[in-house]
């Protein structure tokens, strides 16, 4: 990281530097779940390079476990049991408070709900082989 995008995200994490829109953020605040889902349908309907971000690409498209040379791999919803484990192995268990400050306890109902039945059976065929590998069933809310 350069230090002129150092100072950039120190400015924007402080309130002194307002965001610019871009093709990745063009909603210049946090998007509304909905707003997210339908970009993330659309990038990869469109095929572009929006869609080509890891953080919402299906884990089964860029991470290879058979072909990683793995230690450890920890879950999030096992993350008290296990990731203290994996921060002593790496050095740093006084630091577990660090993170997990922020517990996931997030009814992920509440969030499919937001969404129109064909955006929910879209997003869960996106991930549908992620769902079989790591052990999630699809999620399907009846909308308001």
């Amino acid at each position: 990281v350069s230090t002129q995008s150092t100072g950039e995200l120190d400015a924007w994490i402080n309130g002194e530097l307002e965001p610019e829109a871009s093709p990745d953020n063009p909603f210049l605040r946090p998007p509304a779940f909905a707003e997210f889902v339908g970009f993330i349908l659309d990038a990869k309907e469109e095929g572009d390079d929006r869609w080509n971000n890891v953080h919402w690409r299906p884990m089964v498209e860029w991470l290879d476990v058979c072909q990683a040379d793995l230690d450890m791999a920890v879950k999030v919803e096992s993350e008290e049991a296990e990731l203290p484990l994996l921060l002593e192995r790496i050095g740093l268990g006084d630091e577990l408070h660090v993170f997990l400050s922020n517990p996931y306890n997030i009814d992920i109902g509440q969030y499919m709900g937001q969404l129109s039945r064909d955006h929910q059976v879209e997003l869960n065929n996106i991930y549908e082989t992620d769902y079989r590998y790591f052990g999630y069933d699809p999620v399907y809310v009846e909308t308001r």
